[in-house]
């Protein structure tokens, strides 16, 4: 893991930026390189939409949600809906020209 990756983790773990995915996902997972959740595209689509469909039906406005179901849709357009989780982040690599990989 580069200098810089160590440097942002140990920021995110310090602030209310901590979570699961910062703990465990970002450098257990897609940092490493091993990329694999265990956890659907699919099933991430489903529960997307699950949550835009609850925030539809109260009239709140989830710009990022529909962001996130947009980037889903590219991911399960490329590997599968039974691609791992992992895989939008290589779809957000190939999208932005972002590297978050080492």
């Amino acid at each position: 893991m580069a200098l810089i990756q160590k440097k942002q983790l140990k920021l995110f773990k310090k602030s209310s930026g901590r979570n699961y995915a910062t703990e465990i996902t970002l450098p257990d997972n897609i940092l490493s390189g091993k990329m694999v959740q265990g956890f659907s595209t699919g099933l991430m689509k489903k529960d997307a939409g699950v949550a835009t469909k609850i925030a539809d039906s109260n009239n709140v406005e989830i710009p990022l949600g529909k962001l996130s179901q947009e980037l889903l849709k590219n991911t399960i357009d490329e590997f599968g809906e039974n691609a791992d989780m992992s895989n939008v982040a290589l779809t957000y690599e190939k999208l932005t020209g972002a590297k978050i990989r080492p």
